[in-house]
């Protein structure tokens, strides 16, 4: 399932040069809030520390952290994600689960930029001061229990045919 995941992501980047989702979930709760709708670009310059990137992990989940780390691991290298509200870091993956960075939300039709200044203090922040965001932590967690729980996985997509639908990996 994770490479059929893998594979209509990468495909819709590469035609569209956007892959457009609701988000779900409370992981990078205040930065992402369930229902924006998030703008992924392609890669061209690579994917930088405290950038969000949307990755599809080893299992054929589709989530959307913040970069962490780049390890090098043998000959290769792997990227290490965590959602800022999350107490643990995702498993590192590697360049080819990377389908795209958030270059912008939508929330309650504002268009919010990742190239404001707020937004790249905040990502610097989230990247290299994790205490920082241990607030947001517990209102994130009282949210997501509120709300029913999260729902891995399940995406919106927008910009496929036109319509949008349900994407479950």
């Amino acid at each position: 399932m994770r490479n059929e995941t893998l594979r209509t992501l990468q495909a819709v980047m590469q035609r569209k040069q956007e892959v457009v989702l609701r988000a779900r979930g409370y992981s990078m709760y205040p930065y992402i809030l369930p229902e924006d709708i998030c703008v992924f670009r392609p890669l061209y310059a690579g994917l930088k520390i405290g950038q969000v990137g949307l990755v599809v992990g080893e299992s054929g989940i589709v989530y959307s952290h913040r970069l962490h780390r780049i390890d090098r691991v043998g000959s290769g290298i792997q990227y290490v994600f965590r959602g800022d509200t999350n107490g643990y870091f995702d498993k590192p993956v590697y360049r080819s689960q990377i389908v795209g960075v958030l270059s912008e939300l939508r929330r309650e039709e504002k268009t919010i930029r990742e190239s404001a200044a707020l937004r790249k203090c905040w990502s610097y922040i989230a990247a290299r001061g994790r205490l920082a965001l241990l607030p947001f932590a517990g209102a994130a967690r009282r949210k997501e229990v509120r709300a029913g729980g999260a729902a891995p996985g399940r995406w919106e997509l927008y910009g496929i045919g036109g319509s949008g639908g349900t994407f479950d990996s």
